[in-house]
C-alpha cells in the first residue's frame, strides 16, 4: 500500500441515538462475492480480515476487499454446514461443524481433522470455544460438553457437572472460568466447581440458554428462549419483550464492544442495542439490517461491528459519531510515514484546533492548527479506527473518520 494514499472516510454524524449516524454496509449474495446469505458464524483473523461460515455452502474469507470462498477442495472441510469458526492464536484456525461428527483445524496450511475415528465425541456440536489457556471446548447436541487439551478429550456431562447434556453455548470471563448456557439452565465452572443457575426469583428468565457473553464490569449476559438475563454476581435482571421492547425474546448472539454497548441478536426481532443506559431496536424495517434473524457478532481491530443473518452480513462502522460535531464536511487527510497530514484549504470554513478520537471518545492526541496544512505525528498510535475531529473557537467543528493500518 502507497502510505500517502488519503485513507479517509467522511462520517454523516449522528443527530439521534445510538447505530443511526453510522454507516451500515451489507454484503449478500446479489451485491458482492459472499457465496451464501445464511451466515451461522464470524471470527476476526486478527489481520484485519474476517472469517465467515455458512448453513451451507462451507466458508469465505474476506481480507478487507475481496471474499475467498474455501470448500471441501480447497481446505479439505469435512462438510458444508460450518457451526463455529475460531483463531487459537495467531496461526491456527478451528472449524466446527452442524451435522458431521468431527472439527478440522488448519495450522500454517497443515490440516488436522478430529472424527470418532480419532477421539472426536460421537455428537453434532452446538458451538466451539477456546478458552485463554488455549484449550478448545465442544458443546454438544445432546452430547455433553467436551475439552480438548494438548492432545487429550476430556467430557463432562449431566447431572454431576453439567445440568444437561444440550449444551448450547460456553464463553470465558475475565478470570478464566467458563460458563455454559444448556437446556437446564446457565452453569459456571471455575476449575474446580459447578454451579448451575436455573430460572426462577433468582435465576435466568428462562432454562434454554444459547448465548452468553461477559462485560467489563463483570456482570454476565445470558441469551435464553425468555429475554435476556444479566446476572451481577448476587441478583439476576431480566431484559425482554415486555420490560424493554426486545423484539423477540429467542435470544440467539449477545456482544458487549470496546465502546461498552451490548449487542441482542434475535429470532425473527432484528437487532436491540443497549448504549449509555438506553435501548434501541432495529429491524429490516428501520435500518440496513437485511435479516431480522441475527445469528452471530463480531467485532473487528478497527472497532467495526460485523452481524451475520439469515439474509447476509452487515458492518457497522466502529466509531460513534454521536460524540462530535455537526458538520458533515471535514479536512483531506493522507497517511504518511510521519504521522497525518491534515489540509484544510478545500473548507469553506477554518478550524484552529485538531483532536484525534479513539474508538471509545477519549481524546488521544490533539494540537493548534497554525495554517491550512497541519502534521499530527503517527508516534504511540497504535493501529486502528480513529475519529479526527476539527473545530473553531465558535465551536462549529467537523470530523472525518481515519484508519492507521
Amino acid at each position: 500500500m502507497d502510505l500517502r494514499t488519503t485513507l479517509i472516510i467522511s462520517v454523516g454524524l449522528a443527530l439521534g441515538t445510538g447505530l443511526h449516524g453510522q454507516t451500515w454496509t451489507q454484503y449478500q449474495t446479489w451485491n458482492s462475492d459472499l457465496t451464501n446469505n445464511v451466515v451461522w458464524t464470524l471470527e476476526p483473523d486478527g489481520q484485519n480480515g474476517l472469517w465467515i461460515g455458512f448453513n451451507l455452502e462451507f466458508l469465505d474469507h474476506f481480507d478487507g476487499q475481496d471474499f475467498t470462498h474455501f470448500d471441501s477442495t480447497g481446505m479439505q472441510l469435512l462438510g458444508q454446514r460450518i457451526r463455529t469458526i475460531r483463531m487459537q492464536g495467531a496461526d491456527s484456525v478451528w472449524i466446527s461443524y452442524w451435522d458431521q461428527q468431527g472439527a478440522t483445524v488448519w495450522v500454517n496450511g497443515t490440516w488436522t481433522h478430529f472424527t470418532t475415528q480419532n477421539g472426536f465425541p460421537t455428537a453434532t456440536m452446538h458451538h466451539m470455544e477456546v478458552d485463554p489457556s488455549g484449550n478448545v471446548w465442544f458443546c454438544g447436541f445432546n452430547g455433553a460438553l467436551h475439552r480438548w487439551s494438548a492432545g487429550t478429550w476430556t467430557s463432562f456431562s449431566a447431572p454431576n457437572t453439567i445440568p444437561n447434556n444440550d449444551v448450547h453455548t460456553i464463553a470465558f470471563d475475565a478470570s478464566g472460568d467458563a460458563w455454559i448456557g444448556t437446556d437446564g439452565g446457565v452453569t459456571h465452572y471455575d476449575g474446580n466447581t459447578w454451579t448451575t443457575w436455573t430460572s426462577g426469583a433468582n435465576g435466568p428468565p428462562s432454562n434454554t440458554v444459547y448465548a452468553v457473553a461477559h462485560a467489563a464490569n463483570g456482570d454476565v449476559w445470558v441469551g435464553t428462549t425468555a429475554g435476556v438475563g444479566v446476572f451481577d454476581g448476587t441478583s439476576w435482571t431480566t431484559y425482554d419483550m415486555n420490560g424493554v421492547g426486545l423484539q423477540s425474546n429467542t435470544i440467539n448472539a449477545l456482544l458487549e464492544d470496546s465502546q461498552g454497548r451490548v449487542w441482542v441478536g434475535t429470532e425473527w426481532g432484528g437487532l436491540s442495542l443497549l448504549e449509555n443506559g438506553t435501548w434501541t431496536h432495529f429491524t429490516t424495517l428501520n435500518s440496513d439490517l437485511p435479516g431480522n434473524v441475527v445469528e452471530c457478532f463480531a467485532e473487528d481491530a478497527q472497532g467495526n461491528v460485523w452481524i451475520g443473518t439469515n439474509v447476509g452480513l452487515v458492518r457497522v462502522d466502529g466509531i460513534s459519531t454521536s460524540i462530535v460535531g455537526q458538520e458533515e464536511e471535514g479536512p483531506q487527510v493522507a497517511l504518511l510515514p510521519e504521522g497525518l497530514r491534515l489540509d484544510t484549504r478545500a473548507m469553506t470554513w477554518r478550524p484552529d484546533h485538531v483532536e484525534l478520537l479513539n474508538v471509545q471518545g477519549a481524546r488521544v492526541r490533539s494540537a493548534a492548527l497554525q495554517g491550512s496544512v497541519t502534521m499530527l505525528p503517527r508516534q504511540d498510535l497504535d493501529a486502528g479506527a480513529y475519529l479526527l475531529r476539527v473545530r473553531d473557537g465558535t465551536g462549529r467543528s467537523a470530523v472525518v473518520r481515519v484508519v492507521l493500518p
